[in-house]
């Protein structure tokens, strides 16, 4: 077992008494008066948690920006030996993340020595030059399946023995290499959550090797659909499945390099609550591999690894460090304006050192130096907060105190005293500060325990709020604008703590910086190409079938859409913000034999970017799309024909199918492949690859040559 979850699991004891028991010295409750409260005092164990999850976080967030994913699970099986398999389970590895290695290489269980049907390793088939792989056999019995297991929680439900966090949003890829023995082979393979989820898999069947997908669980196992691609036997291919956790759904490729797809958006059912105190996620954390098929059938396994990138609603921080403070330093409190009762209190503390903010209620604790609104820039604070709820006992575990009068808020404020952007902790879930109110949000307050908290503010007063407690992953509470912002006018970090009795809530860790607005860019195994594209709304008063029906929120659904088919030739393409266009009124009703003729007639010339690929909705028109050089035009009302692992959604295939055509693609007849028309298949091939980023390459050079608008 791994030191740092045993060194907790030493603590259970402590933890189980202390949660039965008040504390030395009891934190505050409702009746006590500020005064009184003598201070927090975190207990040993409780501190042991949260300093192992700081670090370990710390750490994977330096993953993420040096591999551009965290290393969730990664096995090659070449260092398994009969020797070190525990019998009589056959459990093999290490079940959680190593900080030397970077990674969590799994507990691998019902592991053999090759004297059974049992999973094994052996070195005479493998997939490369050296190393080992695994042989799957199906046992008489129906057993023979292996799993591996990143020892994780979607929160700090399991914390007195679990520290590692499971994969609960933005995606994850499920990698892995198999080869079939034999025309008689046939497995299956799953990521899960728990032992029960067949939803996520993907299955070879016995014969011809055809390739199908889960769409949910039935009987133990998965659901499946046959797709129209097979995996030949004694050959070794590589599959990837790519779940988007935030949206609920998954696709997979094949292949190694330009790959080709299987699937794509196929939805997954939403969590289920845990308790009624505790929500539920939508979590991954082990993968699982059934051979099937006829009894003594064998594949070989080779190469898993699960990458995670979490959803990341943070925002860089700015270049410029406008203040910081840990408040170890001496001269710590000379920065604040510190009302009665509140100050430097070594009662908790987050990350390295030993003490904190400690504010009382009633009274706001502001920071003593003003910061300028600047054009162009954004400023960012940073900080970690932790607010009590009022209980006797303090409650690691989430959903013991789901709401409680006692909040907080923290925000920029004018000279004035106007609120120019914030957020608030509120009654239960967190706030932010819109046109001169609260907004609610759906992300709870967590309570005795340490939250951070993240508000960006551009010079306009428009505010981003983000929010991560300890034990789970960040989460976007929302946006908010502030009417009347005064450009160039200075702002004052401001913490508001409720008036309610006996409050008391401590603050760590601020960061106050600011810079240039940036965007993140998608990380991919090949240099990403980001393309310019500028869509058009056309609008006619004299052409009625030009008015199209979209909005500018369906047109960012479906280039989200168009992004994930792109991102298997690792092009993006950038969405300026989307314009209505009207149309050239036609003097007289010109007769167009082809319908390009008609849109070189109505778009206006003036509204073309010529260092970007333009799209024109429409309504409707004859062919579903078409490139004419200047522009594409799209209708809205696609139709097109479903193939087997096609993409359901019919408009954004198609947008994405004439953006291949201004990258300078032709039509293909396999109806598979993203170029083949009045279809809905999205796959393409190494050649198309390689020809499209030659073209999406120019388009990136115009835009850093300042061409981009």
């Amino acid at each position: 077992m791994n030191s740092r979850l045993l060194f907790l699991c030493l603590l259970v004891p402590l933890l189980s008494a202390h949660a039965d028991s008040p504390p030395t010295k009891p934190p505050a409750r409702d009746n006590d008066a500020p005064a009184a409260v003598e201070g927090l005092q975190i207990e040993a164990p409780y501190r042991a948690y949260q300093a192992a999850w700081y670090q370990l976080w710390q750490q994977w967030r330096g993953d993420a920006r040096e591999f551009g994913h965290i290393r969730f699970l990664e096995q090659n099986f070449d260092s398994v030996a009969a020797g070190e398999i525990a019998q009589p389970a056959g459990t093999w590895g290490d079940m959680a993340y190593n900080p030397q290695l970077h990674v969590c290489a799994g507990e691998w269980q019902h592991l053999g020595d090759g004297s059974d049907a049992r999973p094994s390793a052996q070195s005479l088939v493998r997939h490369g030059n050296a190393g080992k792989a695994i042989r799957l056999t199906r046992a008489a019995d129906g057993s023979g399946a292996l799993s591996g297991l990143h020892n994780a929680s979607p929160d700090r439900g399991k914390y007195a023995s679990v520290v590692d966090t499971s994969m609960t949003s933005g995606h994850c890829t499920f990698e892995f290499w198999l080869m079939r023995k034999t025309a008689d082979s046939a497995v299956a393979a799953y990521l899960q959550g728990d032992d029960r989820d067949f939803e996520a898999g993907l299955r070879v069947s016995p014969g011809d090797g055809r390739i199908s997908y889960s769409v949910g669980t039935s009987h133990g196992a998965g659901d499946w659909r046959e797709t129209r691609l097979a995996l030949p036997a004694g050959k070794w291919q590589k599959f990837t499945l790519d779940v988007d956790i935030d949206h609920l759904r998954y696709s997979a490729i094949t292949g190694d390099g330009a790959a080709s797809g299987l699937w794509m958006d196929v939805p997954l059912s939403p969590a289920k609550p845990r308790s009624a105190e505790q929500p539920g996620f939508k979590e991954f954390k082990s993968v699982l591999f059934v051979p099937e098929g006829v009894p003594g059938n064998v594949t070989y396994l080779d190469d898993v690894a699960v990458h995670w990138r979490p959803s990341a609603p943070f925002v860089d921080r700015g270049e410029k460090v406008e203040f910081t403070d840990d408040f170890e330093g001496e001269g710590s409190a000379a920065s604040w304006k510190l009302p009665p009762g509140c100050g430097i209190s070594s009662d908790t503390s987050f990350g390295p050192g030993v003490k904190s903010l400690r504010v009382t209620g009633g009274s706001p604790v502001t920071l003593g130096a003003p910061h300028p609104l600047t054009a162009g820039t954004r400023i960012t604070v940073d900080l970690d907060v932790f607010v009590r709820s009022g209980e006797r006992g303090l409650a690691l575990l989430p959903g013991a105190a789901a709401s409680h009068p006692h909040s907080t808020s923290i925000g920029f404020r004018e000279a004035s005293g106007r609120m120019v952007a914030g957020v608030s902790s509120g009654e239960g879930f967190w706030q932010v500060w819109n046109d001169g109110s609260w907004k609610p949000g759906t992300v709870p307050v967590h309570y005795d325990v340490w939250n951070h908290v993240q508000l960006a503010m551009n010079e306009a007063g428009v505010g981003n709020v983000v929010v991560q407690p300890v034990g789970q992953v960040a989460a976007f509470v929302g946006n908010g604008r502030s009417v009347g912002a005064t450009p160039g006018a200075e702002v004052t970090l401001t913490i508001d703590p409720s008036a309610t009795l006996g409050h008391l809530s401590y603050y760590d860790n601020v960061a106050i910086t600011s810079g240039a607005r940036t965007q993140k860019r998608p990380v991919g195994a090949l240099p990403v190409l980001n393309v310019p594209v500028l869509v058009h709304l056309m609008q006619s008063a004299t052409q009625p079938a030009l008015n199209t029906t979209l909005s500018v929120q369906e047109v960012v659904r479906i280039f989200e859409k168009v992004n994930r088919i792109w991102a298997q030739g690792a092009i993006h393409f950038d969405l300026q913000p989307v314009v209505h266009t009207r149309a050239k009124d036609l003097t007289r009703m010109a007769r167009f034999t082809q319908d390009a003729d008609l849109m070189k007639a109505v778009v206006p010339r003036e509204s073309l970017d010529p260092a970007a690929i333009n799209v024109y909705y429409v309504h409707e028109q004859g062919p579903n799309g078409f490139y004419y050089g200047d522009a594409i035009s799209v209708k809205d009302t696609v139709r097109l024909k479903s193939v087997p692992g096609g993409m359901d959604d019919w408009l954004a295939r198609d947008t994405a199918h004439e953006l291949g055509h201004a990258l300078g693609l032709v039509h293909r007849q396999d109806g598979a492949n993203l170029m083949a028309s009045g279809v809905t298949g999205f796959a393409l091939d190494q050649e198309e690859v390689e020809k499209t980023r030659i073209k999406a390459a120019a388009y990136q050079a115009r835009k850093l040559e300042g061409a981009y608008k």
